[in-house]
C-alpha cells in the first residue's frame, strides 16, 4: 500500500512543521479561551448581570414619574440605554430570541432575581450587534439596551485568518530553510550517484551546509578519490601482468613451431590453449584502460556496426546484419569497436546461432542490440555477470574466459552515457542491448550499411 507520506525529506519536514504549528496553536487557543477568555467571561457575565438588576431595581423603587430622570442620568454612565416599553423606541422587528450559549445564561441568570417575565432580544442588522433586555417594572416594563460583548461572540473570522496566516509564515519559513539546508544534501546524493557509475564527482566535497554534511561530503571526495586510486593501481597491474606474460608466451609459441611435427594434434591444442591465453591478456588490458581516455568523435552507430559485423562474420557462423542508417553518436573509436567486438564473441561462445547485429533509432536513442538463441541468463543473475572476472556457467555453456567481456563492454557503454542490458528473449536466447544517445548537433558521416 502506498504511504500518503510525502517521499523528500523536504516534504517531510514541511509536513511535520505544519503539523507542530497547527497543534501548538489550536493548543493555544484552547488554553487562551479556557483560561482567559472564559474566566473574562464570567467576570463580564456578573458584571452584566449586576447592572442589570441593579437598573432594574432602581427603576422598581422610584416613582413612575421619576424612572425618566434615573434612566436619563444612571444609562449613560453604564453604557445602558433604557427606554419604556410605551415608547416608540423598542427592539426592532427584526430582532431574533435565539440567543447564543453565554446569552442564554445571562437569560437565566436575570430570572432567577428580576422573575420569569425577563427575557432578551438579539439584534443583528447592527454592527456590533445589540442586546434588548425586557425589564419587568410594576407600572410599565422597561427596555435595556446595550452593545454585544465581544467575548460573547463567536470565533472571528478575522482572528481564523491571522491563524491561517501565522500557519502559512511558518511553513514558508520552513520550507525556505529545510531547502537551503537540502540544497548541500542533493549535491553529496549527486556525489554518490556519481561515484556509483565511476565518474568524476560534479560537485566540490565542501558545501555550504551543517557541518554533519560538510563531513559526510568530505567523506564521499575521499571515497571517490580511494576508488580511483585502487583503480589506476589495479589498471597498472593488469598492464604490468599482461605486458610480462606476452614475452615468455612468444617463447613457447615459437618453441612450438619450431618442434618436428611427431604430434600434429597435440601441437595444435597447444597453439590453441596458447591462443586462449593470449586473447585473455587483451581482454586484461581493454579492462585496464579507461575508455574516457579516448576522445569522442561524431560518427555513425550503423557505420560502426557494419564494418564490425563483417569482420565478425569470417568467424562466426550465421551472424546476420540488420542495420538501419543514420544513427549519429559521439563515439570513441576503438572502443565503441571492442564493444560490439566483444558482445558478438560473447554470443559466439555463449549462444547459439543464429546470431543478429541489430541497430535501430528509438526517441532520442540509437539502439544497438545482439541476439542469439542460446539458453540465455536468468534476470537475478545479470548484475553479478557486469562485475568483473565473474561467470555463469551453469546457465551458458562454452568456453572458459577471463569473465571480464560483460564488464569491458559496461564500461564502454557507460563511456558513451549508456548502459548494457541483458534481456531474455521470447523464445528462448538473451538480447544484448545498449541505448546510446543521438548526436543532434549533425548527421553522422559514413557509407550506408549493408545487411
Amino acid at each position: 500500500m502506498r504511504s500518503l507520506l510525502p517521499r523528500t525529506l523536504l516534504g517531510r519536514t514541511v509536513l511535520v512543521l505544519i503539523v507542530t504549528v497547527a497543534i501548538t496553536q489550536v493548543a493555544t487557543q484552547l488554553v487562551f479561551r479556557q483560561f482567559v477568555i472564559e474566566q473574562y467571561s464570567q467576570s463580564v457575565l456578573r458584571l452584566g448581570t449586576n447592572n442589570i438588576v441593579g437598573v432594574a431595581s432602581g427603576l422598581r423603587a422610584l416613582q413612575p414619574d421619576k424612572r425618566a430622570a434615573f434612566a436619563d442620568a444612571l444609562g449613560p454612565m453604564l453604557g445602558i440605554r433604557l427606554v419604556p416599553m410605551s415608547a416608540d423606541a423598542g427592539p426592532p422587528a427584526g430582532s431574533t430570541s435565539e440567543l447564543p450559549e453565554r446569552l442564554q445564561r445571562l437569560e437565566e441568570r436575570l430570572r432567577e432575581r428580576l422573575g420569569a417575565d425577563t427575557h432578551l432580544l438579539l439584534q443583528t442588522d447592527i454592527e456590533p450587534p445589540h442586546v434588548w433586555f425586557r425589564l419587568p417594572v410594576p407600572g410599565g416594563d422597561w427596555w435595556a439596551e446595550v452593545q454585544r460583548n465581544p467575548f460573547d461572540r463567536a470565533f472571528p473570522l478575522s482572528a481564523a485568518l491571522l491563524l491561517g496566516l501565522s500557519i502559512g509564515l511558518a511553513v514558508a519559513v520552513a520550507w525556505i530553510t529545510v531547502r537551503r539546508i537540502n540544497q548541500p544534501l542533493r549535491e553529496v546524493q549527486d556525489n554518490i550517484l556519481a561515484l556509483s557509475v565511476g565518474a568524476d564527482l560534479p560537485h566540490v566535497a565542501t558545501t555550504s551546509g551543517p557541518a554533519e554534511i560538510d563531513d559526510l561530503a568530505l567523506a564521499v571526495a575521499r571515497t571517490a578519490q580511494a576508488l580511483r586510486q585502487n583503480d589506476h593501481e589495479r589498471a597498472v597491474l593488469l598492464a604490468g601482468i599482461s605486458h610480462d606474460l606476452r614475452t615468455p608466451l612468444s617463447r613457447i609459441r615459437l618453441s612450438l613451431e619450431l618442434m618436428p611435427e611427431n604430434n600434429n594434434d597435440e601441437q595444435q591444442a597447444m597453439v590453441q590453449d596458447l591462443e586462449e591465453i593470449d586473447r585473455i591478456i587483451d581482454q586484461f588490458l581493454d579492462f585496464a584502460r579507461n575508455p574516457e581516455v579516448v576522445a569522442a568523435v561524431p560518427g555513425d552507430l550503423s557505420v560502426v556496426a557494419d564494418e564490425c559485423g563483417h569482420r565478425a562474420a569470417q568467424h562466426i557462423e550465421g551472424l546476420s546484419l540488420d542495420l538501419e542508417p543514420d544513427l549519429p553518436i559521439l563515439l570513441r573509436r576503438p572502443t565503441l569497436d571492442r564493444l560490439i567486438s566483444n558482445l558478438l564473441e560473447n554470443a559466439r561462445r555463449h549462444g547459439r546461432a543464429p546470431i543478429t547485429l541489430h541497430t535501430r533509432r528509438e526517441g532520442q536513442f540509437g539502439v544497438l542490440r545482439v541476439l542469439d538463441r542460446g539458453a540465455g541468463i536468468p534476470p537475478e543473475h545479470v548484475p553479478r555477470l557486469l562485475q568483473p572476472f565473474t561467470r555463469l556457467d551453469v546457465s551458458r555453456t562454452g568456453p572458459g574466459g577471463a569473465g571480464l567481456g560483460l564488464a569491458i563492454v559496461d564500461r564502454i557503454a557507460r563511456a558513451h552515457g549508456a548502459r548494457l542490458e541483458l534481456l531474455p528473449r521470447p523464445g528462448g536466447g538473451l538480447e544484448a542491448r545498449v541505448a546510446i544517445p543521438l548526436d543532434r548537433s549533425a548527421t553522422a558521416p559514413g557509407r550506408s550499411p549493408s545487411a
